[in-house]
């Protein structure tokens, strides 16, 4: 409760605090935005009797608020504890605290301001000895000086000059309406001048950014391998088009307090925060209350900034529904037969495709007519992908990616490297090569087997777990998660794969021809949704095909079907045993993207 005989009768009172030791106070500090208490590194050292060569980092001392309160002590904790104080260096004095227990009522932060006017006149409130209930003094201000203090000046013959106790409080620039600084010294060797010395605003400022970060840093750094992607997201939506995204969280929250405000509601730190606190970004409640809180103690009127961030995400996630891929898949049966049934289904929004009932999926007619008439062989493959792709283009696809979902035995196909069109029927495109399939779309080829009905009853539950997995995972973590299985026997390849941090399978040798039905039964058994293996023995021989694999997997998921596009396309300038992208395939199967069957429905519930 505060002390109703203390009234504040001067802007900024409410701010300052007096530092302790013991019963004994030993300087100022002053409350800033953002919810942090400013004062010297010097007070801080004569609070806690520190040693020259002890840190202060992490330790607390006993504060309170006296314009509000004279009586209630609160604890602060030291987060940024700077002194130096060398000749031919700028002046480092300076530490910055967060307050542990609730603030009393009516504490208000101080505005500081990052430039001063020369002869301002300002004024100071104080704790000297003998003044514990505190004292101003009264000046102007004068010129910066080469060690980066501003000498501070009163050539009155009355009024208190600066002394020990005045450091760490802020100091009031009357022509401004504002804080420029904090008291940091006096003179010493000429007492009878009244001169003191204060660091000026812009240092005052830059130290409040500092702590922002150091108290964003520790409410994310533990949470940041959860969702790094939230983080990233939320970067590009508070910072200018093309602006640069910085690997490590410290970079980003620095270059988030560089991004100027001009024309926008709030600071970019803090719709940064405000975005990361909504649910669609973070599931932990207590995170999200966290950083709410950060943002209540940095803005007066917390919601209109949150409702900005609801705004910018949802018109992002709009504009990302309107850029989702698009997708053909076409759908060979496991039949004993030469001749098999196909089918192809164009899926233009994934997010909009239901498996039951089909809705959100468009049959392609191709399969169905001359020459095909529902089935297909190995020889007519290339044939048929081209006419459903002819037939799929005329409905405008967005970024289209082709689902070649074949029996285990047609696998191992080059289907990447099957012709495009006849190009000698163009005239423009005679003059060119042969234009591939996987040069021109993402390709992706999937197990036919894994959607009987059977097999889908008994290893439904582990491909749906390893999918979640795998969309879950960070670009750091893709690579480790594809486990090699160069040389492994099947027994102890399957105990590899079984392990629920495996989502994938990557190979840099070539197989015998007879082994590959019984790998892709183990990727069936084992859930794994996802495998890179190559189809040439002369490139796997070479040093480089691991290397390059796990190149390829330095990426997200979903960017991994562009990426492999990218290197078959790249591939086109090498000889056919110098670039992995000539011999690279690449398996990826979605349990949510796959042909509508009754059975399917039944045995494969949308998650």
């Amino acid at each position: 409760m505060a002390d109703s005989s203390v009234k504040p009768n001067t802007p900024g009172k409410t701010a300052i605090a007096r530092i302790y030791k013991g019963n004994t106070v030993v300087g100022a500090g002053f409350w800033v935005e953002g919810g942090y208490l400013l004062t010297c590194a010097h007070v801080i050292r004569d609070a806690l009797a520190l040693q020259s060569e002890e840190s202060a980092l992490g330790r607390t001392v006993r504060i309170n608020f006296p314009f509000v309160s004279l009586s209630q002590k609160l604890t602060a904790k030291v987060l940024l504890y700077r002194y130096d104080k060398g000749e031919d260096t700028p002046d480092e004095d300076i530490a910055g605290l967060r307050v542990l227990e609730s603030l009393p009522e009516g504490v208000c932060p101080a505005r500081v301001v990052s430039s001063y006017e020369f002869r301002n006149p300002y004024q100071v409130l104080g704790f000297p000895k003998g003044h514990g209930k505190g004292i101003g003094s009264y000046g102007q201000l004068l010129e910066e000086l080469p060690n980066g203090l501003v000498q501070m000046e009163d050539t009155k013959a009355e009024g208190v000059a600066i002394l020990p106790g005045f450091s760490g409080t802020p100091v009031w620039d009357e022509g401004s309406g504002s804080v420029v600084g904090m008291v940091v010294a006096r003179e010493k060797d000429q007492p009878q001048a009244k001169i003191g010395f204060m660091v000026p605003g812009r240092q005052l400022l830059a130290v409040r950014r500092e702590l922002e970060s150091l108290g964003l840093l520790a409410l994310l750094t533990d949470a940041s391998d959860a969702f790094a992607d939230a983080i990233k997201l939320a970067y590009r939506l508070c910072c200018p088009q093309g602006w640069e995204m910085p690997e490590s969280l410290v970079g980003k929250l620095a270059s988030l307090q560089d991004v100027k405000r001009g024309d926008r509601p709030f600071e970019a730190i803090a719709q940064f925060v405000g975005l990361l606190s909504l649910p669609d970004l973070t599931l932990d409640a207590d995170l999200r209350e966290s950083l709410r809180n950060w943002v209540q103690q940095r803005v007066e009127d917390a919601q209109p900034l949150l409702d900005e961030a609801q705004r910018l995400l949802d018109q992002h996630q709009v504009a990302q529904a309107n850029d989702a891929p698009s997708h053909l898949l076409i759908y060979v049966k496991d039949e004993s037969t030469d001749a098999r049934s196909v089918s192809a289904l164009f899926v233009r929004d994934a997010s909009q495709y239901t498996i039951s009932t089909g809705m959100g999926g468009e049959p392609v007619q191709a399969p169905g007519q001359d020459p095909f008439h529902e089935k297909v062989t190995l020889a007519t493959l290339p044939a048929l992908v081209q006419a459903c792709l002819d037939e799929v283009l005329d409905k405008a696809p967005q970024r289209l990616m082709l689902h070649l979902i074949l029996p285990m035995a047609w696998l191992h196909q080059d289907c990447d490297r099957w012709p495009l069109m006849d190009c000698s029927s163009n005239e423009v495109l005679a003059l060119l090569d042969e234009i591939r399939i996987g040069e021109r779309f993402c390709c992706a080829v999937r197990i036919t087997e894994r959607l009987n009905p059977d097999i889908l009853k008994r290893f439904r539950e582990p491909w749906q777990d390893k999918w979640k997995q795998l969309e879950s995972l960070r670009s750091s973590d893709l690579c480790t998660a594809f486990v090699p299985g160069d040389g492994v026997a099947p027994g102890p390849l399957r105990a590899k794969l079984n392990s629920p941090n495996t989502v994938g399978l990557k190979l840099s040798t070539v197989y015998d021809e007879s082994q590959y039905p019984k790998l892709f039964a183990t990727l069936i058994a084992t859930g794994t949704p996802a495998a890179l293996w190559l189809r040439s023995d002369q490139f796997a021989a070479t040093v480089a095909a691991a290397t390059d694999l796990d190149g390829l997997l330095n990426c997200k998921i979903s960017t991994l079907p562009e990426a492999i596009k990218q290197c078959r396309s790249a591939a086109l300038a090498m000889a056919e045993d110098a670039h992995i992208g000539h011999h690279l395939s690449f398996l990826l199967d979605d349990p949510n993207l796959v042909p509508p069957s009754t059975h399917l429905s039944l045995a494969m519930p949308q998650p």
